[in-house]
């Protein structure tokens, strides 16, 4: 299908990914119909083995809003967290293409409250950002790498860490005793 250029206000929509690798990368959508994808064909493209060569597709609505169309993609499509086929995208959503999580962003709109997998944030989207965090979501700044997720096995690691740590106290204080009393 064909794009036509559009004729857009001053404000400009804009996709901001928010997951890594491309933490912090910027679409602005300047098109009427708009590809995601980790093909060089999308228009927005994003390398990541979760997202399809394809994945979804924006159509540019009358009141401004892009319709968000799944392609059938692998791994599916969400928006706020809810798998859709289409839906409408709105000011400070969340799309999820894959893994990766991507902010639509009309400009000029007052700071909003927005939703992911990951927590809530607060965004201002007049260029910084309010953020409150709850435990484990970790930064939202796109220079910082994020942090390990919390999985079981990183559990285990720390109460193993922990044990051997208590443990070599433990030796240090009696090898301590028995050349004390000696």
């Amino acid at each position: 299908m064909p794009t036509r250029p559009i004729c857009m206000s001053d404000k400009p929509v804009k996709l901001i990914v928010l997951s890594d690798p491309a933490r912090g990368k910027s679409f602005e959508l300047t098109e009427s119909f708009i590809r995601i994808g980790r093909s060089e064909e999308a228009e927005v493209s994003i390398v990541d083995g979760t997202i399809s060569g394809i994945h979804c597709e924006l159509h540019l609505q009358e009141d401004g809003n892009y319709l968000a169309k799944d392609l059938g993609s692998t791994n599916g499509s969400r928006i706020n967290g809810d798998k859709f086929t289409e839906k409408t995208l709105v000011n400070s959503d969340i799309l999820q293409v894959g893994e990766i999580e991507i902010l639509y962003d009309r400009e000029g709109a007052t700071p909003t409250t927005v939703r992911s997998e990951a927590g809530t944030r607060v965004l201002d989207l007049e260029g910084t950002v309010n953020t409150v965090i709850p435990t484990g979501l970790g930064s939202l700044d796109p220079t910082k790498k994020s942090g390990k997720k919390k999985t079981p096995a990183n559990k285990s690691k720390k109460i193993v860490f922990g044990a051997i740590g208590i443990f070599s106290i433990i030796v240090v204080v009696m090898v301590y005793q028995l050349i004390a009393n000696g």
